[in-house]
């Protein structure tokens, strides 16, 4: 019942979010989160970056420069996570 999946806190549309012990998750109780998992991917192609680029900074008037950003994005996700898989094979 999620309408707004955020990655600090969701705004559920009823009920209200649990941990994986469905625990009620409230603010300063550290929550059991090993099955839902919201990755944050640095871009999701090489076409979108390029769109990002022409778009330009919100934040200055100075161009971006493509090969400085995909340099620097491209680290972004260069350690292997496989986390999901196992949390996958529990759902079989």
């Amino acid at each position: 019942m999620v309408y707004r999946p955020g990655v600090h806190q969701s705004k559920f549309l009823s009920g209200e979010g649990v941990d994986s012990d469905r625990r009620t998750i409230v603010p300063g109780m550290p929550p059991k989160l090993d099955i839902l998992r919201i990755n944050h991917y640095w871009s999701r192609s090489l076409a979108d970056l390029d769109q990002k680029i022409r778009r330009g900074d919100a934040s200055t008037s100075t161009p971006r420069d493509r090969d400085w950003h995909f340099d620097f994005e491209s680290k972004l996700n260069v350690e292997r996570d496989e986390t999901i898989l196992e949390a996958m094979q529990r759902q079989r």
